[in-house]
């Protein structure tokens, strides 16, 4: 059974970004987060964190050096 818990998404965007900024400070290269709103997902915590980390850490990785690395997010407006 897979295990849910409700994280933020800011919050853990924010915490893969600290743990990618080495790699990103030695390639010069920054990161720049935009999240709008802090939306709340039920997420597996082990799994969440590490597709976060192959995201942003192969835009860093694939990156020139002196390059951008953007992250963002945007809840959409629903119909109802």
């Amino acid at each position: 059974m897979v295990s849910l818990r409700e994280v933020s998404l800011k919050q853990t965007v924010n915490d893969t970004i600290q743990t990618i900024l080495p790699l990103a400070q030695d390639k010069d290269i920054q990161i720049h987060q935009n999240i709008n709103t802090d939306m709340v997902l039920s997420v597996n915590p082990n799994l969440w964190n590490k597709t976060l980390s192959n995201i942003i850490g192969n835009a860093v990785r694939h990156s020139p050096c002196g390059n951008d690395v953007f992250v963002f997010a945007f809840r959409f407006a629903t119909c109802s």
